[in-house]
């Protein structure tokens, strides 16, 4: 592993251990975390709080204890393999998938939201778009505020909910660094899921296609929101944005599922789209490998230029939980983090990082100070 240089140590409160608590936990603060990540996992994934308990996994850098949770809902199977084998990883994927663009200007692509490899594709993808003349990044997660400063090389832990999880903030910087404009377009507090359905389409043609129609537009979705035709819903079927955005439109979205088909080989592959659904749901599919780990954190972000870095011993921790942030030290501090990562008592997992002057902040579960050493990774 890397090695990296100390230059200093700063407990952040002098005096004192304990810190009172807030009445109000502010979603995304490591207080959050340690409340929505129990100690122990749910017995089944079967009310919200469980399922964000899952989805929150890959936010606190668990992805270990994602994989090996035997209540986790899996619905991906093998597909039948694109007819042109493409399989050398996410860029040579992304790379595929906008020659499959070409002869439109809107591309949906979904993620699990609980599975965070999903948005190093949609990265890679955005690369790739952006070479074939895209403009916008439109995405599910993402409130109003979020394209606020546009010159800010980071995202902020407000800009989203889902954007706070470390792999969705290299996202964002990619697309701010491709110049890409963000754009948000949920239906919150809708009545119902069709209203929800047409209240985000209703945004994105007022955000972008009602005065660009033809603006090249990359959509980041939550699973079955890019489907192009009705699916079975609550024994009946339902209209997802998608299928109703290309009504809108007159474009012919390209629609790519990565939820539903799982790679017969240790890389990912591109796939027809999964028999389960009906025909013409989606136009290609990504199959996602399992998840191969390097002590005890995902080898595919590391691959993705990660850099992992031993704990310094400081960090470790014996008698409590703990919740370490790092970001660029020269970024403020609501930034989303370049690694967040929990570590029950006496674990020593690495830390994932890009090159520079770092700041490590360390938060315990009990409430003491928190405390911050300065990192040099070359």
């Amino acid at each position: 592993m890397r090695k990296t240089t100390c230059f200093a140590l700063y407990y952040l409160l002098a005096g004192g251990t304990t810190l009172a608590q807030p009445t109000e936990v502010v979603p995304g603060s490591p207080r959050w975390f340690f409340n929505i990540v129990t100690a122990e996992p749910p017995a089944a994934i079967t009310t919200p709080g469980d399922a964000l308990y899952l989805q929150s996994l890959h936010a606190v850098g668990r992805h270990d204890l994602h994989a090996a949770l035997p209540t986790r809902p899996i619905r991906a199977a093998p597909c039948e393999r694109w007819p042109t084998r493409t399989d050398d990883g996410a860029g040579s994927i992304a790379s595929a998938l906008a020659a499959l663009a070409r002869d439109t200007t809107i591309v949906i692509i979904n993620e699990r939201h609980d599975e965070s490899r999903h948005r190093e594709v949609v990265r890679q993808l955005a690369i790739e778009l952006h070479r074939e003349g895209y403009v916008n990044y439109a995405a599910e997660t993402l409130i109003d505020s979020a394209a606020a400063y546009p010159d800010e090389p980071f995202a902020r832990l407000d800009a989203g909910f889902y954007s706070r999880e470390p792999t969705f903030g290299q996202l964002l910087r990619t697309v701010k660094e491709l110049g890409l404009r963000l754009v948000a377009y949920e239906h919150g507090d809708a009545p119902s899921q069709a209203a929800r359905e047409q209240g985000q389409t209703d945004n994105l043609m007022r955000e972008i296609f009602s005065v660009e129609p033809h603006a090249k537009t990359l959509i980041h979705v939550g699973a079955d929101h890019a489907a192009e035709v009705a699916l079975p819903r609550a024994g009946g079927e339902l209209e997802w944005m998608a299928a109703r955005l290309k009504a809108a439109t007159g474009v012919d979205p390209l629609t790519i599922d990565q939820t539903r088909c799982v790679s017969t080989s240790d890389a990912l592959e591109l796939a027809r789209s999964s028999t389960a659904l009906p025909p013409g749901a989606f136009d290609v599919a990504v199959a996602h490998p399992s998840t191969t780990f390097f002590r005890g954190r995902p080898q595919w972000r590391i691959d993705a230029g990660a850099i992992a870095v031993e704990l310094p011993e400081t960090l470790v921790v014996t008698d409590q939980r703990t919740l370490i942030e790092v970001r660029f030290d020269a970024e403020p501090p609501d930034t989303v983090p370049l690694d967040r990562l929990m570590l029950w008592p006496g674990e020593r997992l690495p830390l994932l990082v890009s090159p520079g002057r770092l700041r490590v902040q360390q938060y315990f579960e009990d409430g003491r100070a928190p405390r911050t050493l300065v990192l040099n990774v070359q």
